[in-house]
C-alpha cells in the first residue's frame, strides 16, 4: 500500500484518462468536490454546441472563493485541466462559474 497522496494521484490520473472518453463532467465534479466544504451543493450543467461543451458550475455561496482561488488561480487551473481533457476528445470546453 502506497502513500495516500500517491493513491490520489493514481486515481486522478485514472479519471483524467477516462475523461478523454466522454467523462469530462465527472472529472470536473471529482476535482471540485475535493476543493469545497459543501460537496453536496455542487451543480454542473453542460451545454453542447457542435464541438463545444459549456460547463456551468454552481457551488454553495461559501465555497465560491475556494473555486475561484487567490487572484483566480484555482479557476484558471480548473479551466486548463478541463480544456486538456476536452482536447483529448478533439473538442473544446469552457467553464463558467456561477455565483
Amino acid at each position: 500500500m502506497g502513500w495516500p497522496a500517491q493513491e490520489s494521484v493514481h486515481h486522478i490520473t485514472e479519471l483524467f484518462s477516462c475523461a478523454g472518453g466522454g467523462m469530462m463532467k465527472e472529472f470536473l465534479e471529482y476535482v471540485v468536490k475535493h476543493l469545497v466544504d459543501h460537496p453536496e451543493s455542487i451543480l454542473i450543467e453542460v451545454e453542447e454546441k457542435d464541438n463545444n461543451h459549456i460547463f456551468k458550475l454552481k457551488v454553495a455561496e461559501g465555497d465560491i472563493g475556494k473555486i475561484i482561488g487567490r487572484h483566480g488561480q484555482t479557476a484558471t487551473s480548473l479551466r486548463v485541466l478541463l480544456k486538456a481533457v476536452a482536447a483529448k476528445e478533439g473538442k473544446r470546453a469552457v467553464l463558467d462559474i456561477i455565483g
